[in-house]
C-alpha cells in the first residue's frame, strides 16, 4: 500500500491550511478513517478522497486514485453527465441508470450524487419545484446530518457537491416564492466562496453562476441597487476567469441597472452583449466572441 501516496498529500494539505481531521472529515467518514488514511493504512474510495480535497480547496488528480473498473466507469459518467447540466441538458436519467448499475452497492456519497443529479432530471421542464426540494433536503442530509431548511450548515468546510445542493436549494425556494429565504442562502454562499476555501479552479466554475443566480433573483425583485453591485462582480470574475458563457448576461444586467437608476448607459456594451448572446446561440463561435472580449477589456482599461 506505500505505493499509494493520496493520502501523504492529504495530510500535507491539511496540516499546511491548519485544518482538523474533525473539520475536513465531519459528515463524510469517522476521524479513524481519516488517520487510516493519511498513514497510507487504507485506499480511500475515489468519491471519498475527492470530497475531503474539496473540502481543503483542493481539485483531486484521479490519476493518483486506485479505482476498479466501476469506480473508473462511475468517474467517467460523472464527468458526463456535468458536461450535459453544465449546458443544461438534463437529459440524463439514461446515465444515472448507467451509474447505479454499475455495480451493486454505492457509498453515501455516491448516492448523494445521484439523488441531487436525479433532481435535474426531475426539474428538466422547470415545475417541480416542490417535489425536488425535499429530495435536495434529503441528499444534503447524507453528509450534513443535522441540515434543516431553517437555517445555513454551521460547519466550516463544504464540499462541492454539498455547495451544488445548496446552491439548488435556494432556486427552489425562490421558484415557491421564498425570496428572502433564498437570497439568504445565496448570499452566505457568497461568503462561503470569498473567506472559505475554494480552489480557483473550482471558483471559477461555481462563483459566476452563484453571482448570476443573486443577480437574477435582484433583479426580478426590483432591487436594482444590488442588482448593479453584484453584476459588476458577476462581470469582474467572468473577465479574470475568462468564463465567456456568462459574461454578456452580467454585462447586460450591469447597463441595464444603470438604465433603471439614473438613466445612463453604454448603448455599445448592451450591443455587446447582445451580439455574444446571439452568437453563442447560433454557433458557439468561440473565436468570435473571445475577440469581443478582448475588445472589451481595451476599452475598459481606456475608460479608468
Amino acid at each position: 500500500m506505500s505505493i499509494y501516496t493520496i493520502g501523504t498529500i492529504l495530510k500535507e494539505i491539511r496540516i499546511e491550511k491548519g485544518i482538523s481531521q474533525t473539520d475536513m472529515c465531519r459528515g463524510l467518514c469517522s476521524k479513524p478513517m481519516v488517520s487510516y488514511i493519511e498513514n497510507e493504512m487504507r485506499i480511500p474510495h475515489r468519491k471519498l478522497i475527492e470530497s475531503l480535497f474539496s473540502r481543503l480547496g483542493e481539485t483531486l488528480d484521479l490519476s493518483k486514485v486506485p479505482m476498479t473498473k466501476a469506480d473508473l466507469q462511475r468517474a467517467n459518467l460523472e464527468f458526463r453527465i456535468n458536461a450535459c447540466v453544465a449546458i443544461e441538458n438534463n437529459e440524463i436519467k439514461d446515465m444515472l441508470d448507467e451509474y447505479v448499475s454499475c455495480k451493486k452497492s454505492m457509498t453515501h456519497l455516491e448516492k448523494q450524487f445521484v439523488e441531487c443529479y436525479e433532481t435535474f432530471y426531475i426539474n428538466r421542464k422547470f415545475d417541480s419545484h416542490a417535489i425536488i426540494l425535499p429530495k435536495l433536503v434529503g441528499a444534503l442530509k447524507l453528509t450534513i446530518k443535522d441540515y434543516s431548511l431553517e437555517k445555513f450548515p454551521s460547519q466550516k468546510l463544504l464540499s462541492r457537491m454539498e455547495i451544488i445542493i445548496l446552491n439548488n436549494i435556494a432556486r427552489c425556494f425562490f421558484s415557491l416564492g421564498k425570496q428572502k429565504e433564498a437570497l439568504e442562502i445565496l448570499t452566505k454562499l457568497k461568503e462561503y466562496y470569498e473567506n472559505a476555501l475554494v480552489s480557483e479552479e473550482e471558483k471559477a466554475v461555481m462563483y459566476p453562476l452563484l453571482l448570476f443566480n443573486i443577480t437574477n433573483y435582484e433583479r426580478m425583485l426590483g432591487k436594482t441597487d444590488n442588482m448593479r453591485r453584484f453584476s459588476k462582480a458577476g462581470l469582474n470574475l467572468c473577465l479574470n476567469f475568462n468564463k465567456l458563457l456568462m459574461m454578456p448576461y452580467f454585462l447586460f444586467y450591469t447597463e441595464y441597472a444603470s438604465l433603471i437608476e439614473d438613466g445612463t448607459y453604454s448603448n455599445d456594451k448592451i450591443q455587446l452583449a447582445k451580439k455574444i448572446i446571439e452568437k453563442f446561440n447560433r454557433d458557439d463561435d468561440v473565436e468570435f466572441i473571445q475577440n469581443l472580449i478582448d475588445n472589451y477589456k481595451i476599452s475598459k482599461e481606456k475608460d479608468k
